[in-house]
């Protein structure tokens, strides 16, 4: 029979090292978002090719019982993608439209045309209540409101007439969102700038906030104290939910609704739903200028979508904190029994006999530091219509201009050119331009030459000091802009206070004086018979008899003499 082993289930590594704690860790809620910036190149630079309009069938504008007949039939199978190019690959396809009403896009009203009357009534527009909700979510969605009434065939049918396409993509939150845009009627050739952002959320200074509750105990009174936070209901926790700090379904269909809501030319923005078919939403469809500097520009372009992020970031964060209420309740220990819903509860008292005593409740709010980055560039080109997109990585950018511009060396040259100053001269959070955020690299071929291609930096960090605490923050890319909020929170921090003057006339006042020099004279003699005790213990241990005999002489009495008793009578 073998011993059994002595080594332990688990140990720690001899030679390990034990885990820094850092600060510098962003929180779980880090978004990713896209800004298209749409260079000022026109239809001379690109290839007959690239202004050809795809072939989709033409519904706007036919009759609305045959519209209702092909949305009928697509409604039950799978969408055409000669019909509804920009639904066909989604899971629900058409479908999703007539479990949930979809949101009309591009900044202009619908007209709705009925071809027996020759009459055309406005479509619900986008502000309107029986609009339905911009983010409609379905396949897999959870949150939203379940009992709209679904848009049947007909109502869809009158969208499309009135020349409204049916788009789907895909939201922050991973599910399917349906809404409408303006029908694409001409193809105009362009080169994008599609630049992948970063919103990350680190934690700031921690403090006390508003006063939620004061109270005052009377000298020797008792209660009992209830708090309870947000987080017991449902629904206000669903309405309390932020991008920076939880990220759940109805806070990232906030933050979408709040960027799409800042943007300042809305129909210029309708296009990126049909660019991004198929892939998530972006947080800026900007524009360049033609005629001016295509660096200041873009810059300009980055400086509204940072601000259209930090806008809707600093607007979604303060409606969710606005409904984070901490309530503090009091009942008397007495007649108040707590009730089962409570999540905390406390007894206090106060053991002052002459002073009230005052509590005072406040809020914790957290502060947020809200960084937006640049992490990566790539280049696209696009006509208006989802079918021409090509989307390059930069490295690739030869060969996507070879492959859409004219062959013109001079051309080519000048668009490479401009696209590559305008990514040497990104400018960061304090205006200052980045001259490595991209960078050239060389890579040897078997042939012996070498192959130079142009790539987004991926080693660039940048650091940003809050001057509040000193603390630092690395994130990857180039910082944009950097934004503070501050979130309520359901902790709570509470302060006593003793009321400074004292509940008792003279006469009182002495006999309290005259106690307390009672209890010091008793806990004086308990401290000297302590201190004889001791003393005695030592001389036991030390065997010194001449110092037992002293001991005895000074602290133990002489015993009592005894007295006769006289013998009971005989019986």
């Amino acid at each position: 029979m073998t011993e059994p082993s002595a080594a332990p289930l688990v140990a720690l590594e001899a030679s390990g090292q034990a885990t820094i704690l850092s600060y510098n860790v962003p929180e779980p809620t880090s978004y990713p978002g896209r800004n298209y910036i749409e260079l000022p190149f026109d239809d001379r630079y690109f290839t007959a090719a690239g202004k050809v309009v795809p072939d989709r069938a033409k519904l706007a504008g036919r009759p609305l019982t045959e519209i209702t007949s092909v949305v009928a039939a697509s409604l039950d199978g799978a969408a055409d993608p000669r019909e509804f190019p920009l639904v066909a690959h989604a899971a629900r396809g058409l479908a999703g439209f007539a479990s949930r009403p979809a949101r009309t896009r591009g900044g202009t009203a619908a007209r709705q045309w009925n071809p027996d009357t020759g009459e055309s009534t406005d479509l619900p527009g986008p502000d309107d209540e029986d609009s339905g909700h911009h983010g409609g979510q379905h396949g897999g969605g959870q949150g939203g409101d379940q009992d709209d009434d679904p848009a049947g065939p007909g109502t869809i049918a009158s969208h499309i007439q009135a020349g409204l396409t049916p788009v789907v993509y895909t939201s922050l939150w991973g599910s399917d969102v349906s809404t409408w845009i303006p029908t694409a009627q001409t193809a105009e050739p362009r080169l994008y700038l599609v630049e992948e952002y970063r919103l990350s959320t680190y934690l700031g200074s921690y403090g006390a906030g508003r006063v939620v509750q004061t109270m005052t105990l009377l000298p020797g009174e008792k209660t009992t104290i209830s708090v309870k936070s947000y987080t017991q209901s449902t629904t206000t926790q669903s309405e309390a939910s932020s991008i920076l700090d939880s990220f759940s379904e109805q806070s990232a269909t906030d933050f979408e609704s709040a960027v799409e809501s800042e943007q300042s030319d809305q129909s210029t923005y309708a296009k990126s739903f049909e660019y991004k078919a198929e892939a998530s939403a972006s947080w800026g469809f900007g524009m360049v200028k033609v005629g001016g500097g295509v660096a200041g520009s873009t810059n300009s372009s980055r400086e509204e979508a940072a601000k259209n992020v930090a806008s809707a970031t600093e607007k979604t964060s303060a409606s969710a904190s606005s409904k984070r209420d901490v309530q503090i309740n009091t009942s008397s220990e007495v007649s108040t029994e707590v009730g089962s819903e409570t999540s905390i509860t406390r007894e206090i008292s106060n053991i002052n006999l002459s002073a009230p005593l005052n509590f005072v409740f406040r809020q914790m709010n957290q502060e947020f530091i809200t960084i937006l980055h640049l992490v990566d560039v790539r280049v696209a080109f696009f006509n208006n219509f989802a079918e021409s997109k090509q989307e390059r990585p930069l490295p690739e950018l030869g060969a996507l201009l070879d492959e859409v511009m004219v062959d013109d060396a001079d051309k080519r040259q000048e668009v490479r050119a401009e696209i590559l100053h305008a990514l040497n001269t990104v400018a960061d959070w304090r205006g200052q331009p980045v001259r490595d955020a991209i960078r050239q690299r060389s890579y040897p071929e078997r042939d012996g030459s070498v192959t130079k291609v142009w790539q987004f930096n991926r080693d660039l960090v940048t650091e940003y000091e809050d001057p509040a605490t000193g603390a630092a923050f690395t994130v990857p890319g180039v910082i944009l802009s950097v934004q503070k909020n501050v979130m309520r929170t359901e902790g709570i921090v509470v302060e006593a206070l003793m009321g400074v003057a004292p509940a008792l006339d003279p006469y009182n006042t002495a006999l309290q004086e005259e106690a307390l020099k009672e209890r010091r004279a008793a806990n004086t003699a308990a401290e000297l018979s302590n201190r004889r005790e001791e003393l005695a213990q030592r001389i036991v241990s030390s065997g010194a008899t001449n110092l037992a005999d002293t001991y005895v002489r000074l602290f133990v009495p002489d015993p009592a003499p005894a007295t006769d008793t006289p013998a009971p009578p005989a019986t």
